[in-house]
This record gives structure tokens, sequence and C-alpha cells, in this order.
């Protein structure tokens, strides 16, 4: 299982290293965002909450296409920063999400947002199953994750964390109507020492 008091301590040491460093995690947050506007959501008077927030990364982005809506970030450690509101409401609850979800009433949320964090989880297909259960009907979740080839070239150099494997037929049998787009992004350094450098400072 993956030791949360340690990701934790990680992702704070690595607090005024992160925005600059983080480059992969902007262009999936991106990439995920660009997905979520092909497939419309509710812009106005939302219910929203947002799995791992980190510095704010995916935040910035799809907050600025909603207004007057409630946004809930959970996250392990409180590195967020600011941004415009656009009439938004945000709340920051330092929280270990997957045990929070457990308090949230169903059919309370009209969206999920999620970037880069499955992989932090102890058990990402409960994970989802509390996702869907938190949704109101034609609620939507957008969500990403580092999946199984990620940093293959460092493998050897680095044990890496168990990159989960999430299938369509896994969420189907959860509820979701969705489909799951793989997507293969390129990060390139000059060399093992550099890269392993930039995981450290993210």
């Amino acid at each position: 299982l993956i030791d949360k008091s340690s990701a934790k301590e990680s992702f704070s040491s690595a607090e005024k290293t992160y925005s600059e460093n983080a480059t992969l995690q902007q262009r999936v947050a991106a990439s995920l965002i660009e997905k979520a506007t092909r497939c419309g959501f509710k812009p106005q008077n939302a219910d929203v909450i947002e799995i791992g927030s980190g510095t704010g990364l995916l935040t910035i982005l799809y907050s600025n296409t909603l207004s007057n809506s409630n946004i809930r970030l959970i996250d392990l450690s409180n590195k967020l920063q600011t941004y415009a509101s656009n009439g938004n409401q945000f709340s920051l609850e330092i929280e270990d999400a997957e045990l929070k979800l457990r308090d949230i009433e169903s059919e309370s949320v009209d969206i999920v947002f999620s970037s880069s964090t499955i992989q932090w989880l102890h058990s990402p297909l409960k994970f989802l199953r509390e996702i869907h259960r938190i949704l109101r009907p034609n609620g939507k979740a957008f969500i990403s994750y580092f999946g199984p080839g990620t940093f293959a070239a460092l493998k050897e150099f680095s044990r890496g964390l168990p990159y989960p494997v999430i299938t369509t037929a896994d969420i189907e049998q959860i509820g979701f109507k969705g489909v799951i787009e793989e997507q293969l992004i390129d990060d390139k350094f000059n060399n093992a020492r550099e890269a392993l450098l930039n995981l450290r400072h993210t």
C-alpha cells in the first residue's frame, strides 16, 4: 500500500519547486480540461469537488469556466495558490480523500475533477465507486491518472508507484457511462539524474 504520510511529507517538501517543475502534470491537466470542455459540464451554480487539488494547476483551468459555484478542494497537503474566483466559493479540506468521500452525501455533487491522483490511492476502484455514489443524476466526473508504463525508462533507477489498471469494463460495472481514453505524453530529459530530480521536485 501507498504510505500516505510519506506522500504528504514529499508533496509538502516540494511546495516551493512544484509549479516550475510540474510540466507533465500541467500538460495532463490541460488535456483533461480539453476533454471535459468537449463533453460539456454545468457552468453555473454547480457543486464541485476536486480530489488532489495540489497547487491548483487544474483548479485554475476549470474554475475560469465556472461561475457562482461551490468548489470543495480535497488534498493531503495545503500548498494551494491563489487564483480568480469568478464568483465561485472555494473551501480547502486537508483530508485523505478516500476517507473523506465516505462522509459526503449521496447524489450531492454535480462535477468531480481529479488529475494525476488516483495512483496515490489504496483502492482506485473503490474510490471510483464512491465518486459514482456522490454524483447527482447526469453528474460528471473528469479524472486523469498515470497508468502502467509511466516513467518506464526510470524503473531501473526508481521503485515507482503501482500504477493502476482501470478498464472501460470496470467503470461500466460501477455504473458510469463513459470511456477511458489513453494518451501518451512524453517528458524529455537529458539524463536519468535530471529526470529523478524533476520527480523529487514534484
